[in-house]
């Protein structure tokens, strides 16, 4: 030996160094990991912040088009959403599908006034309407208890909107429209270029659109369509929907909208001032005329007293009196063939869409029996000594709840179920009273006229029922 010590590595050491470069490395890859998970998140958030963008535009942009529609079209009511684009120019395609059917294309963002709407992949907003609620060929009624034809369920499959539903976890009245924002081709999708603003041309949905059930055009009373998820493979739409709740909510808020109801229902108006030129008043319906029953039966009197609903076909044009006979509001009924109304009167829209929403009375021998106090008596008798008329039209406003009456509550006012069985019975009280209000309910439904039928309903506009005292010429 050279008398220099040699340094000499023990086993411990070696392996305490090994694992602490293991331990580096393992630190650094989850470092690694973290912050590309962190990016990933972040781009996916910023992402979903394009489209969600859009969807708010979207839904602002149609409600606009909505609450205004009436305004826009002169003669026509509030509520109608525009048609889809179906060649990719931004512009609505009318008429579109059928009278009732639900129909998709690309949302017609140039109809709308906005610039073309994107999603975060680049795609075109996509748009389907419900039959009730596209502007041509319109449906009858277009008023706040129409039901949307969309259903809207979570990923899970669980339903958020549905039509027609009475609980109070969703009474919105399914949804009017959809928006969908589609993402990118699943693997199970082909989609072709087109030279347009969209590059799409705005058929062949379901290269798309990843769930609706059944295929649309649909006069199905329910359409079900599915949220996605932006990082699915299999169903990556996100969805905007606007319910009718949310439209009439809008528009309820309009002033001229109560000025218009009121020119057709209130003292006055159209419907006081045309059957004020008769000798004598029509008769009511057990039912009001609808597309499927265009003539519904007459009602039977109870006593002296008929229960029902004002036909549109029996109110004479104001300043026609018979003989000759004169023409007649909806007569032929082409609001109920979903066609373009005749205008007879600026109010003429408001008549066929809202008549619906009034309920009827008439004393059946044409006498003054009916107790009534409408805006028209500006000194309102006391009860013992009320002024009395042959007839009285209720208007009976918006549902409580704000919410759309479903359909079962509308056929529940059939007057044949008065004297019906005792489930018909109890579906006509439990929907006279989802419609009218305090003396009104009370004298509709027990069949008397104990009780003046009166505007002075015990909630504000625009639940509060709106009382028109009739009289022939």
């Amino acid at each position: 030996m050279n008398g220099q010590s040699r340094r000499t590595s023990r086993p411990g050491q070696e392996h305490g160094a090994a694992l602490l470069i293991m331990l580096v490395i393992m630190v650094v890859g989850a470092l690694y990991f973290v912050v590309g998970q962190s990016q990933t998140a972040r781009v996916r958030v910023e992402r979903d912040a394009i489209t969600a963008a859009a969807l708010a535009q979207a839904k602002e942009a149609l409600i606009g088009y909505a609450i205004t529609y009436s305004d826009t079209h002169p003669g026509e009511v509030f509520g109608y959403f525009p048609c889809p684009d179906t060649n990719g120019d931004g512009i609505s395609q009318s008429p579109c599908g059928s009278t009732g059917q639900a129909v998709v294309g690309l949302l017609p963002y140039a109809t709308l006034g906005v610039p073309v709407l994107r999603d975060a992949d680049g795609e075109c907003l996509w748009y389907a309407v419900s039959g009730a609620y596209k502007n041509l060929p319109k449906t009858v009624p277009m008023n706040w208890d129409t039901q949307g034809q969309f259903q809207i369920n979570d990923k899970n499959g669980n339903p958020i909107v549905t039509p027609n539903n009475p609980t109070n976890v969703d009474d919105s009245g399914g949804a009017a429209v959809v928006v969908f924002a589609v993402g990118g081709p699943l693997a199970t999708q082909s989609r072709s270029n087109s030279a347009n603003p969209c590059g799409r041309q705005g058929t062949g949905y379901s290269a798309y659109i990843d769930s609706i059930n059944p295929a649309l055009p649909s006069t199905a009373s329910t359409v079900i369509v599915q949220m996605g998820d932006s990082g699915s493979s299999t169903n990556n739409d996100r969805l905007m929907w606007i319910t009718p709740k949310e439209v009439w909510n809008h528009i309820i808020a309009r002033t001229n909208f109560a000025d218009n109801i009121y020119q057709v229902f209130g003292s006055g108006g159209m419907i006081a001032n045309a059957l004020g030129d008769l000798a004598v008043l029509p008769g009511p319906k057990q039912l009001p005329p609808t597309p499927s029953n265009p003539s519904p039966p007459d009602s039977i009197a109870v006593g002296n007293m008929l229960f029902g609903f004002l036909d549109p076909c029996q109110i004479p044009v104001d300043g026609y009196v018979s003989p000759p006979p004169p023409p007649h509001y909806g007569c032929p009924p082409s609001h109920l063939a979903g066609l373009a109304p005749p205008h007879l009167d600026p109010n003429d829209a408001y008549l066929h869409n809202w008549l619906e929403q009034a309920f009827y009375v008439v004393c059946a021998d044409q006498t003054q029996c009916l107790p009534c106090d409408d805006d028209s008596h500006p000194h309102p008798h006391p009860p013992s000594h009320p002024h009395l008329h042959t007839g009285v039209l209720i208007f009976s406003g918006r549902d409580l709840s704000a919410s759309p009456r479903t359909s079962t509550l509308q056929l529940g006012r059939n007057e044949a179920n008065r004297n019906g069985t005792a489930a018909q019975q109890a579906a006509f009280a439990t929907s006279i009273n989802r419609y009218l209000e305090g003396n009104n309910a009370s004298n509709y439904l027990s069949g008397t006229s104990s009780l003046t039928y009166s505007s002075a309903a015990p909630s504000p506009w625009p639940s509060s029922d709106v009382v028109l005292c009739l009289d022939p010429h």
